[in-house]
């Protein structure tokens, strides 16, 4: 926030699952390209922070489709090497339905103790995974992992350098007001489509800057 206020560059970049890369936005590749063509949630963000706020953004994504927290772990050397990071911005668990409570919270606690020790003055956005279709096997532990992210977080508070963007208690209040799965995910079992993705951009940058900046 205070490189944004500087006018300073910001170096963003973007670690996780499928949803990280940008399924299934329809303006990629992963949407189809379709009509209305609109980009992933964190060009959005990029967007936004170019035209709102008068910064250059250099966004780098390095995620992978079907990754757990177990992948992201392994493949952080490769990732994360030879890298400039103000911002991670953290997708993850996603895949992680049949990862139990202890793996999935020991396993994002050693990946942001890495980062953290690589990066130490950046900030980290985790975006919790989205519902998934509650009538697919996809479920599993995944209505739990929103819940084991706060807790893999908690030891983290004092540094001020955290935030949680909770997209799976929205869109089990989303659901809770009558919409269907079926309306917001693009394959129907755990991407969400363009309407869920703005939602993910916006969350983010409610994180960043409350919700006067957003309105």
């Amino acid at each position: 926030l205070q490189k944004i206020e500087d006018k300073q560059d910001l170096n963003i970049m973007v670690y996780g699952d499928s949803v990280a890369v940008g399924c299934n936005a329809s303006g990629t590749k992963w949407g189809g390209n379709v009509n209305p063509h609109m980009p992933d949630a964190y060009n959005i963000v990029k967007q936004f922070l170019e035209k709102r706020m008068g910064v250059k953004v250099n966004l780098q994504n390095e995620a992978v489709g079907g990754w757990r927290v177990s992948d992201c772990i392994n493949g952080y050397p490769s990732r994360f090497q030879d890298k400039e990071i103000d911002l991670l911005i953290l997708r993850i668990g996603g895949n992680d339905g049949s990862t139990d409570k202890a793996g999935f919270v020991f396993g994002l606690q050693q990946l942001l103790d890495m980062f953290f020790e690589d990066f130490p003055n950046a900030c980290v956005i985790l975006q919790t995974p989205e519902l998934p279709n509650q009538q697919s096997t996809w479920t599993l532990n995944l209505n739990q992992v929103e819940d084991w992210t706060y807790q893999a977080t908690e030891d983290y508070a004092y540094r001020g350098q955290i935030a949680v963007v909770p997209v799976q208690s929205v869109t089990n209040w989303i659901e809770g007001r009558g919409k269907r799965t079926r309306d917001w995910l693009a394959n129907n079992i755990n991407h969400g489509n363009d309407f869920i993705i703005r939602l993910y951009a916006q969350m983010i940058l409610t994180a960043m800057f409350g919700e006067e900046v957003i309105a």
